[in-house]
């Protein structure tokens, strides 16, 4: 414990010296004892270049879905597992006209491809999204979530994240449409994603 004073406030606390080149912490017990208040957000520019960077990178924000082409993702099962094969469900009476549209757009944009034969196949889960339209999504828990192989990394603490976030100036939201769909699979890895709906 050591006695610190700032701003006229003196207090006993915690003090960890650490070895390791690391960034210098002012925890939060700190900041309370001592009275210090986190620098609040002065402005938030969202619209300032906007206009430019859409205008110099036009083909990354086009309005098609796009694709990340740097490596395709690929899905390890684990060895001597037997292919799991489920029946589609009934989707809502509601739904069906909906579910079939999507399940077409996802076809016409390459997303989905149809096949004859599949040894694996998991059942379709439709979600109405807010704006009302439908989204296509597999029940992989009853597949091949539990036998996949996953590496397991450590995730990193919210209290990590913003001490390597702290000497940053400029932030910005992104929100990708359809995120998971730009990820192209491997081969061998789309036989374990094989959905079953109503049309076959």
């Amino acid at each position: 414990m050591f006695y610190v004073e700032y701003n006229g406030r003196s207090k006993q606390l915690p003090l960890y010296v650490v070895r390791e080149d690391s960034p210098t912490l002012l925890g939060r017990n700190w900041m309370q004892a001592l009275g210090i208040q986190p620098f609040p957000v002065e402005s938030v520019n969202s619209q300032a270049s906007i206009d430019h960077v859409l205008k110099d990178f036009a083909d990354v924000f086009s309005a098609g879905l796009g694709t990340f082409k740097v490596v395709t993702a690929s899905i390890k099962i684990r060895s001597g597992v037997q292919p799991r094969f489920f029946k589609p469900r009934p989707d809502p009476f509601a739904l069906q006209d909906r579910v079939d549209e999507e399940i077409q757009r996802l076809v016409r944009d390459g997303i989905l491809e149809p096949v004859t034969v599949a040894d694996w196949a998991t059942p379709i889960v439709p979600i109405v999204k807010r704006d009302g339209h439908i989204r296509i999504c597999g029940d992989f828990k009853v597949t091949v979530n539990p036998v996949i192989s996953v590496d397991r990394y450590p995730v990193p603490r919210i209290e990590e994240l913003f001490t390597k976030l702290s000497c940053g100036t400029q932030f910005t939201k992104l929100d990708l449409k359809d995120a998971y769909q730009q990820i192209a699979l491997d081969k061998e890895s789309r036989r374990y994603v094989t959905i079953s709906t109503q049309g076959g």
